[in-house]
């Protein structure tokens, strides 16, 4: 026997039912089937072709089965069970049908043979290390109706670049995506509302990150040891910056703490070696231990906070004395609350920036065609440094201005 079919009237297949069956190379289960009993295709060293169309997918008596290489899930399935289809190494084709809504706890864990995955339009969860260890995974479509991924769901895909996250996801688990060496790009929706812990960590690859305005929250060490991240745009909804959030990122050039923050805790930019501007908007009130420290390259530090409180010096702490040379940026008028409150006194250089500069970025610059960019163009009327000096009345300039922040018709705009 090479093939089985089980047609739509049967709802049970007993214990090894087909154990031993050394010549069977495809099997399909109608939709009838509820109930798969222990090591029903045990045995079976030639079966390389699975169709299910059962209404939902649970037991492991798939797991393991390392000589599977296409499985295509029916339109009637909608829910596939934790540890499902675990470890199925030779997993090389996955078609999951269009009704599935939940994906279960490490369903497909170990796969390590499956490069190109799509989620469809009607899985509305992804659970816990649900697609973790797929290390050949280098294409990955999320369907349209997709509300959270679980914590290490795709944890460890080596080969995955690219992750366009769909506007319904509302939540990433902790350490969704992270040590996966090669994710270069992700494009982070609007509507995403919180991303766990360690998230990112190590994502080597990864260069620049844009959070929406509707997350308001980011767990500890999300980007910790992104070491090649160059860009972080905080969204203006978030209250609190985590621990180590961005620890060790050692290609991160700049940073703005926007108007929502009230908060940033231990070691948050602790290690940016590479970081030379800072923008600390009006309203945080605290700041852990060594937020900034080991940012040696650290020039420019703009905080438009009126009353200044006391911080830790080992907040701004360096090898190489920026406390010395950086110039501390402060509003209008408080430059002698600043040289009277620790650690901001320990700065030799505080200039205050000019009057009626206001807070708040509302457009970056990126030195592209980018929207942002055009958008800022548009409404150009002058171009002015933030101690108040005129560059240059000609939007055109902004292209050829090195990097820092500007006003710009009034906003502040980073030219990265």
């Amino acid at each position: 026997m090479t093939s089985i079919t089980i047609p739509n009237s049967v709802t049970s297949i007993g214990e090894r039912a087909f154990s031993d069956c050394f010549n069977l190379a495809s099997a399909t289960i109608g939709n009838g089937v509820t109930s798969i009993g222990y090591e029903a295709f045990f045995n079976c060293p030639k079966l390389e072709t699975l169709s299910l169309d059962c209404v939902s997918i649970g037991g492991d008596w798939v797991s393991g089965m390392s000589q599977i290489k296409k499985l295509t899930l029916g339109n009637s399935v909608k829910e596939i069970g934790g540890y499902a289809f675990q470890q199925c190494t030779g997993l090389t084709s996955v078609t999951i049908g269009n009704k599935v809504k939940t994906i279960g706890e490490r369903a497909f864990d170990g796969c390590t043979s499956i490069k190109e995955l799509t989620i469809p339009n009607s899985v509305e969860s992804i659970a816990d290390w649900a697609f973790c260890y797929c290390t050949s995974l280098n294409t990955l479509n999320l369907g349209s109706s997709l509300q959270t991924i679980g914590t290490g769901a795709f944890m460890q895909c080596n080969a995955l670049n690219a992750v366009n996250l769909p506007n319904s996801l509302k939540s990433l688990g902790q350490q969704a995506f992270a040590d996966c060496p090669k994710l270069s790009t992700v494009n982070f929706n609007n509507g995403l509302e919180s991303i766990g812990k360690a998230c990112f960590y190590l994502d080597k690859s990864l260069k620049s990150a844009t959070l929406p305005n509707s997350v308001s929250e980011l767990g500890e060490g999300v980007f910790h040891k992104c070491e090649r991240l160059e860009t972080l745009w905080l969204g203006n909804s978030l209250k609190t910056v985590e621990y180590m959030l961005a620890d060790s990122c050692s290609s991160l050039k700049s940073i703005y703490i926007p108007e929502s923050v009230t908060s940033i805790k231990d070691l948050a930019f602790n290690r940016c070696y590479s970081l030379t501007g800072i923008i600390i908007d009006k309203n945080v009130k605290t700041m852990g231990e060594g937020v900034f420290q080991f940012c040696n390259d650290l020039e420019d530090i703009y905080t438009f906070i009126e009353k200044p409180f006391t911080i830790n010096e080992n907040v701004f702490n360096s090898s190489t004395n920026v406390y010395g040379f950086a110039t501390l940026h402060v509003p209008y008028g408080t430059s002698s609350r600043y040289k009277s409150i620790s650690s901001w006194s320990n700065f030799n250089k505080i200039k205050e920036m000019a009057e009626g500069t206001t807070a708040g970025i509302d457009s970056q610059f990126l030195n592209d065609s980018s929207q942002s960019a055009t958008n800022v163009l548009r409404r150009v009327k002058g171009i002015y440094t933030l101690t108040g000096v005129k560059v240059s009345d000609d939007a055109a300039d902004l292209k050829t201005l090195k990097r820092g922040i500007y006003i710009v018709n009034g906003r502040k705009v980073a030219v990265k």
